[in-house]
């Protein structure tokens, strides 16, 4: 045998040694248990849906409102999730309200719908009640503006507005008014323009933020006329005099004046306009007119005033003596005689009763015993005298009342019998 394969065999027995040694001296060891394998958890089943809300839906809409609503759903496990566009949604009134896939609801005409949302069998509703919408205002307008207004001129404007339904309103006094010169012209909260001074203006009106188109006004010089004419008694016609003729509104107001014994009144320099004029006179009720003065000279306005109609009356026994005497035959006045009173104020029945002849006038009285009356009749001289022939006359009378006493006189101018003389009667008394 080789030596090469002797070496070769040698170290393969020390190899094998080397490999079994451990194992042959060590001690035995238990066998391995493995452990026991756990029990699968169970899958819990998936979150079914409880409830679905509605939100983003107010108490009610305007018609063309848009709403944009929103679906919540609340799941068996107690989480939510927004299922806007997963839901089915219905308007129980689609001429009403109508509502898109996505849940905008818009508003349609005045009335009251349901709005419906159902997701996975679970279902919800909302009530919505849609009223008209609110009209905006499309544009402003001003009339009433005057053509030509001169200074002391007033002019009532009108502001109307035009909205977007093509409704239209009075916003006369709810519009703001403005001047673009004050000093020129201004304009009053309810809309009246008083022309200032000579210029030219610019007239706005704004309303809910929608401006006018400016109204444009030239201012002329003032003119100025006369207003004149007759204050007389409505009963009887006669001429009121010491009556106060006064202007009671517009740019005259204040002025006054007094009439003159012929019931006749002037009131100069007023400015043209129209407005009223008042009458007040003793014993008279207070009477009203409106006049327009224009553009002439003189306007004439005659006016009649009614009697307060106080009642009056008194009885005064008096003596009678001639004052003056142009007649046929002389008359002399036999005492006593009788001075009768009755009537109203305003309206009085004034009688002389002497020689048994009767002489009646018609007049009035006034406050401080100051009254006056005239009238025709038929007297004659002395009964049984030379002079009896009938005498027509026409006659005053007039005197004053001071406490208990009366004095006063007549006169008479005889139209037949003695035409054309005269005889004046003094007379005084007492009640």
């Amino acid at each position: 045998m080789r030596p090469s394969r002797i070496i070769s065999i040698v170290a393969l027995c020390v190899v094998c040694l080397m490999l079994v040694a451990p194992g042959c001296n060590a001690p035995e060891t238990a066998p391995t248990i493995a452990p026991p394998t756990p029990t699968p958890t169970p899958t819990p089943p998936p979150a079914t849906v409880a409830t679905v809300a509605i939100a983003g839906s107010p108490a009610s809409a305007r018609v063309g409102d848009r709403l944009a609503l929103k679906a919540t759903a609340t799941l068996s496990d107690g989480t939510t999730q927004d299922v806007t566009g997963q839901a089915s949604w219905l308007s129980s009134n689609t001429v009403v309200a109508t509502v898109s896939p996505s849940g905008e609801v818009t508003a349609a005409a005045p009335g009251e719908a349901d709005i419906h949302a159902s997701y996975q069998g679970v279902a919800t509703s909302v009530h919505v009640s849609v009223v008209p919408a609110v009209a905006t205002v499309a544009r402003v307008t001003i009339s009433g503006v005057p053509g030509s207004p001169s200074v002391g001129d007033r002019a009532a404007l009108k502001a109307a507005a035009t909205f977007s339904d093509n409704s239209s309103q009075d916003v006369t006094a709810a519009a703001t008014w403005e001047s673009s010169n004050r000093v020129v012209a201004q304009v009053s909260p309810s809309g009246e323009l008083t022309a200032l001074a000579v210029g030219e203006v610019d007239i706005r009106a704004a309303y809910r933020g929608v401006v006018s188109a400016p109204a444009h006004v030239v201012i002329a010089p003032q003119r100025v006329a006369t207003l004149a004419g007759v204050v007389s008694d409505a009963d009887n016609g006669r001429a009121v005099r010491d009556a106060r003729v006064e202007v009671v509104d517009g740019v005259n107001a204040g002025r006054f004046a007094i009439t003159d014994g012929n019931g006749f009144y002037n009131l100069a320099g007023l400015l043209l306009g129209t407005f009223g004029v008042r009458v007040t006179a003793s014993g008279y009720l207070p009477t009203e007119a409106r006049v327009t003065l224009g553009s002439g000279a003189v306007t004439r306005l005659d006016l009649t005033a009614k009697s307060a109609a106080t009642p009056f009356s008194a009885a005064f026994t008096i003596t009678a003596f001639t004052k003056v005497q142009d007649t046929c035959l002389q008359i002399t006045p036999v005492p006593p005689g009788e001075l009768l009173f009755s009537g109203t104020t305003a309206s009085l029945s004034i009688r002389v009763i002497e020689r048994g002849i009767t002489r009646a006038y018609g007049g009035n009285i006034q406050p401080d015993g100051t009254f006056v009356g005239s009238g025709i009749g038929t007297t004659s001289g002395v009964p049984g005298g030379r002079w009896r022939v009938m005498h027509d006359y026409g006659g005053t009378i007039r005197g004053k009342i001071a406490g208990n006493t009366v004095n006063g006189s007549e006169t008479l101018n005889f139209t037949s019998g003695c035409p054309g003389t005269l005889l004046v009667v003094s007379f005084t008394g007492s009640r």
